[in-house]
This record gives C-alpha cells, sequence and structure tokens, in this order.
C-alpha cells in the first residue's frame, strides 16, 4: 500500500461485526465507519506506531487481504495530518486509539486511487465499498517498535538454529546410514558435510575470495540427478535445457555465493582434484525448496572437479 508503510509481524484474532446503515457516521469526504469498540486511549502521536490487525472485503463478501492469514498484524506509522481529510482509509487509522476496533466502508474508487494509487482492477465497480475491519493491537514510540522488532528477529533466529541443530543430527545419521549401506568411506566435518575425496588434485586448493570453476553434478541422496554442469549428464538424465551453456561453474569462494556445504567441500581439493559431497539440509538450502526437485530439508550430493583456481 502506498503511503502506509507495512510491515509483517506476529497475529492476533480480528474483531468484526454487522451494523445497519443507520450505525454508520460519515466524515466530511464521504468515509463511513463505526466504532465496534472504543478504549477511550489517548490519540497517538505523530511518528508513533500503530500495529494492527486488519481484514477487508470487497462488495462480494470476497476476502482482499487478512492479516490474519499473512500471520502478522500491520504496523503503521501514524501521520495526523497526511491522513486528515484523505478520502480513504487512512482517515479510519487517524481514528484510532490503543484498544479500539473499527468497521470502515470506503468506495473503492477512491481506495485504489488515493491509498493503492493505482486504476481501479476490471470488473471491479467503482462505486461499490470495500469494508474493513480493523483492530489496534499496540501503539509504540517508533523506537519502541524497532526494539520489539529486533527482538522478534532475535527470538525468530535462535528457533530456527535449535530446528536445524536438530534437523543437522537427523540429516547425519541419514547420511551416515547410506553411507554404511553402501559400504563408503567418507570424511567427516564438524559441520556435518561428509565427502570422498576421488582425486586430490595438484594444483592451488581455494581461498576465501578466490575465483574457482568447477564442473559438478548435483543429486538427491536417492540418486535423482536435479542440476549438472556437463552437458552429456543432463542429457542421460532428462535434465537437459536447449537454451542453457554448459560449461563449468564460476563464483567467488567463501563469499556466500554458494550453499555453505558446497563452498566447504571445494576448499578441499586442489586444482584438478575431484570429490563427492553429500550435504545436509542446514550446509544445504535448509527448510527451502529450491526448483521442482528439491524439497525443503533435502540432502544434497554433489560430484565436483575443480577446473581452475584463481
Amino acid at each position: 500500500m502506498r503511503n502506509l508503510g507495512i510491515l509483517s509481524l506476529g497475529a492476533l484474532l480480528l474483531l468484526q461485526a454487522c451494523g445497519s446503515e443507520a450505525s454508520y457516521e460519515t466524515t466530511d469526504s464521504g468515509v463511513r465507519y463505526r466504532f465496534i469498540n472504543d478504549a477511550g486511549g489517548e490519540k497517538p502521536q505523530d511518528g508513533e506506531v500503530l500495529t494492527l490487525n486488519m481484514r477487508y472485503i470487497d462488495a462480494a463478501d470476497s476476502v482482499l487481504f487478512d492479516s490474519n492469514d499473512q500471520g502478522a498484524p500491520v504496523p503503521i506509522q501514524y501521520n495526523d495530518t497526511l491522513w486528515r481529510n484523505s478520502g480513504s482509509i487512512e482517515e479510519g487509522f487517524r481514528m484510532l486509539k490503543k484498544g479500539d476496533s473499527l468497521e470502515m466502508k470506503v468506495k473503492a474508487e477512491e481506495l485504489y486511487a488515493k491509498t493503492f494509487g493505482v486504476p481501479v482492477p476490471e470488473g471491479v465497480d467503482g462505486e461499490s465499498d470495500v469494508t474493513f475491519y480493523i483492530g489496534v493491537v499496540d501503539v509504540q514510540s517508533e523506537d519502541a517498535y524497532r526494539e520489539h522488532q529486533m527482538k522478534q528477529y532475535e527470538s525468530q533466529q535462535e528457533e530456527l538454529s535449535k530446528r536445524m541443530d536438530n534437523q543437522l543430527d537427523e540429516d547425519v545419521q541419514e547420511i551416515d546410514a547410506y553411507l554404511s549401506q553402501n559400504n563408503i568411506e567418507a570424511k567427516q566435518t564438524d559441520s556435518g558435510l561428509r565427502y570422498v575425496i576421488k582425486k586430490e588434485g595438484s594444483g592451488k586448493k581455494p581461498s576465501s575470495g578466490d575465483t574457482v570453476k568447477v564442473e559438478y553434478t548435483g543429486k538427491l541422496l536417492n540418486g535423482e540427478v536435479f542440476d549438472s554442469s556437463i552437458e552429456g549428464v543432463a542429457k542421460d538424465n532428462d535434465i537437459y535445457n536447449e537454451g542453457r551453456t554448459y560449461e563449468p561453474l564460476e563464483f567467488v569462494h567463501d563469499q556466500g555465493m554458494m550453499i555453505p556445504g558446497f563452498d566447504e567441500g571445494v576448499a578441499y581439493l586442489g586444482e584438478g582434484g575431484e570429490a563427492q559431497l553429500f550435504i545436509p539440509s542446514p550446509l544445504g538450502y535448509g527448510e527451502r525448496a529450491a526448483g521442482e526437485k528439491i524439497q525443503p530439508f533435502s540432502i544434497l550430493v554433489f560430484d565436483i572437479k575443480v577446473v581452475e583456481v584463481q
């Protein structure tokens, strides 16, 4: 939304209610509204941050947005002067205090022009109402809000770290079981990476900041190939792309350009060296998917050859 400075953060239930047309008041600019709850608190000051639960629907009762679906309330910085007589939802924001909840009806043409800054979409009647339900979770100074954001971020990172530690233990057990079942002797690292040196290589080993060229084939632990820099391998595994140039991958080592397990594995090889890397998901894509074949928490296997180190 233009002019609203919307960010995502936490979640609470939104209060809703239905009312007759007679229960609505109308602003000078024509915005209709009614309070579901008037907490009677103090008016926010310019620059303070309102954290809002917000849901809005079109004239056919289709939900256009719901902060609960986003998993987060909507923070908006209060601006009394900018919102005064705006003719759109900002007028409703201007009325709100901590603990308030409000229902508001805005003409679609006013909403899209003045708040969203875009034409009314095709198929939407500009004269129809968009109905907003808004509840104020909190009002904070900008500094307090930023501090709250930072604490939430730190808490989320701590939770993520714990999840990844648990996932790493599970993945390493699965990799080690696979290696044992297939009589593969692999070297172990403290990070959880397992690797098998096929050829040491006689040239320089990559250092941080070096430019490295590597031939590679990426597979899942079940052997399914998802990518390769080698044209013949790509064709043999039905992943060939005519629009792609098949050549060694070039990247700067240890600069975050590659997944951590790949970066680490390359460092054990000299120029001309070859290895097979078994990468647990926290050293790969973790909770993220990557393309159709790499699902969240996928263990990855790479056959690599270091072609050149500069």
